[in-house]
């Protein structure tokens, strides 16, 4: 306990050391013979942290925690050969970006003052914490040195003596706030234009120098916000990178930034960064090429004889491997053309004999089929022609009554002629779906199997050919689970044939509503035909799929063809008998 408040005091006393300066006018020294034994324990590793060390100077190692972890800039009031100049040098990550003279305009502040600030990103801040063992925010933000003393409150944390947390609250995109930097203005001199006022931790008494600083310190925080900004928080957005490393539109961007300062009336470019030349050779494109004159530019600013020199011969050889590079970029599109038409000429020749073969094949299934229906099976030729007699019984049934109605000379209605003709049209289109998939020009797509979703499928089916009839009885319901699908190799022409049948067979048992269930299991696609018809008789269960039994005036082909079917198919239809309210037949397809 005792410990944590001599290394509480031992913080609270490094702020009142400047640690952006060499020296000092006074130090502050602990010594505590108690923790001396601890101490050079701690020392033993090398990777220990001076915070926690108790005995020795009192020292701010913020200026180490920070020197290469981030961006700086460092401006400072100087004279030469009579006349006052403000310095700039921007810093990223121990790179100079560039360094800069501009006349002094400031009256009040004494020559050598000077102002240090740091940017701090997300890893600047963990790299400061991990130094200092606390954060920056509690650290502190912009201190106040005079003549080499600290000035309270200036530092302290939540304190904003310059107002740049509500400038930032104007422009939160564009300006930098106490949260993201650290750093320090210091006066040289104790004039009569900063004096603290009475009370210690008062700060200034406001003077025209003390506005003259307060735009000294604006000025300096916009010179590096016009790097931080435009550049590196564009990397984050660009790429998501907390660290901001320099991609290739950062760089170029840092080219123009230069190329810019340099450019301003008054100012002088006195260096900048030795990278520049290394962004613009890295990438051999011929867009880059103008970049050089953008570079000679920066050098011409600087007066570097020797960088210009250097351009030069670098604008050379990149120009012959510019070159080098277009010629071997269009050999291999030229080579790449080649390819590519010899592949469509390949493929060409490839499709004129599948198309050859095909053509040969289907001769040959076209005079199979006119000669003979041997060639299909037997029981599926008698399918259709059983589906089709269907259809044109119910038709010729329903025509028979209006027409005998008629020669009553009795009345119809005509909601009832309405629904019967609807009824017919269906029949009808049943009829035309199974003489499309039989008739010759179907007949490859009849023997052939293609992958479908078996749920969609038969909805739209249902929907769009069985639902031309929606007004008359039986009225269809389809259930099923949305996004749901079932994905199968199956002859579309055998799924209708079973969904009509059982649903011929619902209407002759003067079924009302026939409700339609899918559900996709683990292995199979489960289909439930329920229908509130007459039923089945419980002793005329087991021969239901038997061929030619009927309990009706039809053939008893249906059933046993679907049986059929679903054997072929791996599945199965099995009857329902546990439903005793309603007639439930449950067809089981396998996923293949």
């Amino acid at each position: 306990m005792v410990k944590k408040k001599i290394i509480d005091l031992k913080k609270s006393l490094s702020k009142l050391i400047n640690p952006f300066t060499l020296q000092n006018e006074f130090t502050i020294e602990i010594i505590c013979s108690r923790e001396l034994g601890k101490d050079n324990e701690l020392k033993e590793n090398p990777d220990f942290n001076p915070s926690n060390i108790i005995n020795g100077e009192v020292k701010n190692f913020v200026f180490e925690a920070l020197n290469i972890a981030t961006t700086q800039i460092k401006v400072k009031i100087f004279e030469n050969e009579d006349q006052e100049y403000i310095e700039t040098e921007l810093i990223d990550r121990g790179n100079l970006i560039y360094k800069i003279t501009e006349p002094n305009k400031f009256n009040y502040i004494p020559l050598e003052s000077n102002i240090l600030l740091f940017y701090l990103n997300t890893p600047a801040k963990a790299s400061f914490t991990k130094l200092m063992g606390i954060t920056s925010s509690e650290f502190g933000s912009i201190f106040l040195f005079n003549n080499g003393f600290r000035i309270l409150p200036f530092g302290e944390p939540n304190n904003d003596p310059f107002n740049i947390n509500k400038r930032k609250a104007q422009g939160r995109t564009r300006f930098l706030g106490t949260r993201e930097l650290i750093g320090h203005v210091a006066i040289s001199e104790n004039t009569e234009q900063f004096q603290e006022t009475s009370s210690r931790d008062g700060g200034l008494i406001d003077s025209p120098g003390t506005r003259e600083l307060e735009n000294f310190f604006l000025e300096t925080l916009r010179k590096l916000e016009s790097f931080v900004e435009p550049i590196l928080w564009k990397i984050k957005k660009r790429t998501g990178n907390e660290e901001e490393v320099f991609d290739l539109t950062a760089k170029n961007q840092i080219l123009d930034f230069v190329e810019k300062i340099s450019g301003k009336k008054d100012i002088k470019l006195i260096d900048y960064s030795d990278n520049l030349l290394n962004y613009i050779t890295e990438n051999i494109e011929e867009k880059n090429l103008p970049l050089f004159d953008k570079l000679r530019a920066i050098a011409l600013k600087a007066n570097d004889q020797a960088s210009l020199l250097t351009i030069d011969q670098e604008e050379t050889k990149y120009e012959k491997e510019v070159k080098k590079r277009i010629k071997a970029e269009e050999k291999a599109a030229e080579e790449e053309a080649k390819r590519i038409e010899a592949e469509e000429k390949a493929a060409e020749e490839e499709q004129k004999r599948k198309d050859a073969e095909e053509s040969l094949k289907e001769k040959i299934t076209e005079n199979l089929f006119l000669k003979s229906v041997k060639s299909q099976d037997f029981d599926e030729v008698i399918s259709f022609l059983h589906h089709i007699g269907l259809g044109s019984l119910n038709i010729d049934n329903e025509l028979k009554l209006f027409v005998k109605q008629l020669r009553k000379g009795k009345e119809i209605n005509k909601e009832k002629l309405l629904r019967t003709l609807d009824y017919t049209l269906f029949e009808n289109r049943k009829i035309l779906t199974i003489s499309k998939f039989a008739s010759k020009a179907n007949f490859k797509l009849f023997t052939s199997s293609v992958k479908i979703d078996v749920i969609t499928y038969l909805s739209e089916y249902i929907h769009n050919i069985l639902g031309l009839v929606e007004n008359q009885s039986p009225r269809i319901t389809i259930d099923r689970l949305k996004g749901e699908e079932f994905l199968i190799d199956v002859k579309p022409i055998e799924l209708n044939i079973i969904i009509d049948n059982l649903i011929s067979n619902s209407r002759r048992a003067k079924a009302q509503l026939i409700n339609i269930v899918f559900r996709v299991k683990d292995t199979y696609l489960e289909i439930r035909i329920i229908d509130d018809g007459i039923g089945i008789d419980s002793k005329n269960i087991n021969q239901l799929f038997e061929l030619g039994f009927t309990t009706t005036s039809g053939s008893g082909i249906g059933l046993h063809h679907l049986k059929k079917i679903m054997d072929e198919m791996n599945g199965s239809i099995e009857y329902n008998n546990e439903n005793k309210k309603n007639t439930e037949f449950i067809i089981k397809i396998k996923n293949n």
